[in-house]
């Protein structure tokens, strides 16, 4: 048996032991309780130290400007921060003659035929190099970071930041959907799901990775955990200046999530009942109304003006992020919706798990190609979300939908958070492909809406007696804890498995 599953199934019976003992299925959570609060900021630190640790054990220096190494082999960050410095969008290389006379330079297999330098994975447009990577990394890491300390940050230092907040709005985001969805929420089980939140959103996997892809990962994971902890302190707020505050704070979280990962704003549908509620409310006169709308719509507005303003500067197109002229290993402008590929990303999203092994690393991302795709697609390594045995946790959905207790809005939000990762997953699928960081899209979304249907379900049983407590309570700690397990498995095992090469 591995390693993995071996000490699991300890750490499983020893937390069952002590749940039985001291009865921690009947202890609340009190947030007036200076004990309680003290648990819950020791949860922080410890996740907060993760991310040092990371950080610690894969530290690269940070870059010196102008860079001492050709701007052609740095990353494409670090070329867009150097592009912005010297007053232009494009990237400051020369692309190659023999890309201009190629029938179509997107095409791989026609590159290959000729044996020529160009830039991997950049945006050929126009005759120049632009980065279809987003500029939220570089407008709010790399310019105050070099402002700051007169450097240029390395990959590892930007992942670590971003990390470091999505760490900390994770872990306020998990408590507040607690208090705005579940009645009575039990202390154990919210620690619980703050690990879970935590290491089932990829982020310290992301961290773990750091490259220009991962950067972009990273600052989505953060930006997304910003926008939908803002959302829903605008949603809990009655103060109407507290509502337009965050309800401005989640617009501009909003404008850096398509700064980052364009196709992450789809979770904007999760906010959609919560402006709603706003909107219809009898508690607010009409000019309260139309502030909380102006407070969201303003920074969201000036942010697309810019957002539509930078692509049709670049590409002639306000649409346009540039991904479709990518020199990669396909033409991606021949990506569209596949209804071929609809049940193979629910298998490579949702339904491939890990391998457990007896000898060192002890879990295995695995690499499968189904025989039912028989079109072009991107495949890589990488696990379904319902590896993390939380998000079985959408089975609970039907409780709190029937439930006449929970208003429209939140049964809404539960719902569009099923939908939207079905939705994401596919659309990955169809326009992305299959790679382990490509399920960083839904992570986030998945464990944390499921880990608040199961204290949902936990807390239905509130009246049963304490032999059903006791088993609800266990079982649905146990799927918390096995997400904590999986995510952590994945912060030493991934894409570019930095941890297990170190010398």
């Amino acid at each position: 048996m591995s390693p993995v599953i071996t000490a699991s199934l300890t750490a499983v019976i020893v937390y069952s032991a002590l749940n039985l003992k001291f009865k921690l299925y009947n202890k609340l959570y009190d947030s007036r309780n200076r004990l309680h609060r003290l648990c819950l900021f020791m949860t922080l630190i410890i996740c907060l130290s993760a991310c040092v640790a990371v950080f610690y054990r894969l530290f690269e220096g940070n870059l010196k400007y102008p860079y001492e190494i050709p701007l052609f082999y740095t990353n494409a960050h670090e070329q867009m921060f150097d592009a912005l410095l010297k007053h232009q969008l494009n990237i400051d290389i020369v692309p190659n003659s023999m890309l201009s006379r190629l029938d179509n330079a997107y095409d791989w297999n026609e590159r290959l035929m000729y044996s020529f330098d160009y830039l991997w994975d950049r945006v050929y447009f126009d005759g120049k190099y632009f980065s279809y990577f987003g500029l939220a990394p570089v407008l709010l890491v790399y310019f105050p970071f070099y402002f700051i300390t007169g450097k240029v940050p390395a990959a590892q230092t930007v992942c670590f930041i971003f990390s470091a907040v999505a760490v900390t709005a994770i872990f306020f985001l998990v408590i507040k959907l607690c208090k705005i969805f579940v009645k009575k929420v039990n202390l154990s089980l919210l620690i619980l799901s703050i690990f879970a939140a935590q290491a089932g959103s990829l982020i310290l996997m992301s961290q773990s990775s750091a490259d220009q892809y991962y950067i972009s990962v990273s600052s989505a994971i953060a930006f997304l955990a910003l926008f939908l902890l803002f959302t829903f302190c605008a949603y809990e707020s009655k103060s109407v200046v507290k509502k337009c505050l965050f309800f401005a704070l989640s617009g501009i979280s909003l404008v850096f999530i398509v700064l980052s990962r364009p196709n992450i704003a789809l979770y904007f549908l999760l906010a959609v009942p919560v402006y709603l509620s706003a909107l219809f409310s009898k508690e607010y006169t009409v000019s309260e109304k139309l502030k909380q709308v102006f407070s969201f719509a303003v920074p969201v507005a000036i942010g697309a003006a810019f957002v539509m303003w930078y692509n049709y500067a670049r590409f002639g197109s306000v649409f346009e992020f540039g991904a479709k002229y990518q020199l990669t290993v396909y033409d991606v402008s021949k990506y569209s919706f596949n209804l071929s590929l609809v049940l193979p990303a629910f298998y490579y999203y949702f339904f491939q798990f890990p391998e457990f092994l007896n000898s060192p690393p002890y879990f295995n991302v695995p690499f499968k190609v189904l025989p039912s795709i028989k079109t072009y697609v991107y495949l890589t390594s990488t696990i379904g979300i319902f590896s993390m045995p939380s998000v079985w946790g959408f089975a609970c959905l039907p409780v709190p939908l029937s439930e006449k207790s929970t208003d429209k809005y939140k049964k809404s939000v539960l719902a569009l958070s099923l939908i939207c990762i079905i939705i994401m997953a596919v659309f990955d699928m169809c326009f992305a492909g299959v790679n382990i960081r490509y399920l960083s899209d839904i992570a986030l979304v998945a464990v944390l809406f499921t880990s608040v249907m199961l204290l949902m379900f936990c807390a239905s049983f509130d009246e049963s007696s304490n032999k059903i407590k006791f088993a609800v309570h266990n079982l649905v700690s146990i799927l918390l804890f096995l997400t904590f397990v999986t995510g952590c498995c994945l912060i030493v095992v991934n894409e570019r498995n930095n941890l297990i090469n170190l010398k």
